[in-house]
């Protein structure tokens, strides 16, 4: 783990290594710190990047029930996997997909979302775009 400056604000995904060839997570552990943040006390929502790639982004996202955020821009594509509790997944002209645990969800291109927790969730997103030109 690199070793963070005192009095600096360190962040968790700055900490350690983004990409590599192989990166392993125990994501309950995961979750739970994610919980104990102040963002998640005081917002309902905390996320850490777990894997970050030229094309992909990996991120663990901490929910209370309630809470929203949109995850992608246009161009991206999105898998979202339920880990913990229940979410439901806003899409283009109102249609709405739910998620529990243990579920997926795949978006293609073009499908700009929001996703919000019905439950106290965790959800698991996987963000790919196309390479850049």
């Amino acid at each position: 783990m690199a070793r963070v400056p005192t009095g600096t604000l360190a962040r968790p995904s700055l900490e350690r290594p983004l990409q590599g060839p192989t990166l392993s997570f125990r994501l309950a552990d995961e979750v739970a710190v994610l919980r104990a943040e102040a963002g998640y006390r005081s917002h309902g929502r905390a996320a850490r990047t777990l894997a970050k790639y030229a094309e992909a982004r990996v991120v663990l996202e901490a929910m209370r029930a309630g809470t929203r955020f949109a995850p992608n821009g246009p161009s991206e594509r999105l898998m979202l996997q339920c880990l913990e509790g229940r979410v439901r997944i806003h899409l283009p002209d109102f249609h709405r997909v739910e998620v529990e645990a243990g579920g997926l969800c795949t978006l293609d291109r073009y499908m700009a979302i929001e996703v919000e927790a019905l439950a106290d969730a965790a959800c698991l997103l996987t963000v790919a775009w196309p390479p850049a030109a």
